[in-house]
């Protein structure tokens, strides 16, 4: 087990650190389509321009799945809450609203496992 992992991936939580971003689990997926798909090297060479666009189309291909499955991307959108308004941090913790959260995770690890075998 790394300690690397959880500490890259802190700012993801929350809709990128309580600033009303995409939900973290997309985020977390992208660079996980990164690793599968990007590049080596730097953007210039043809090689470089290749990967760029094969790993743009794929997290492409992921963001419109992930949208069809829950209707939105965002952190806000998917919980009901923002976590920059008190009130809904509040709430969410509340009404344990994070155990919707497992669901957006576990579905963009599936998404993205499968984007990536094919």
């Amino acid at each position: 087990q790394s300690d690397i992992i959880p500490r890259i991936a802190s700012g993801f939580c929350s809709g990128i650190s309580r600033t009303d971003g995409p939900c973290g689990a997309l985020t977390g997926a992208v660079m996980g389509l990164g690793l599968a798909f990007g590049r080596d090297e730097p953007a210039d060479s043809d090689e470089s321009k290749m990967k760029i666009g094969h790993c743009y189309a794929k997290t492409a291909q992921f963001f419109k799945r992930f949208e069809a499955r829950f209707g939105t991307t965002t952190c806000t959108g998917l919980t009901g809450c923002n976590f920059s308004i008190p009130e809904d941090l509040a709430r969410f913790r509340e009404e344990k609203r994070i155990e919707r959260c497992y669901d957006f995770v576990e579905e963009a690890a599936r998404i993205a496992a499968e984007l990536m075998e094919g």
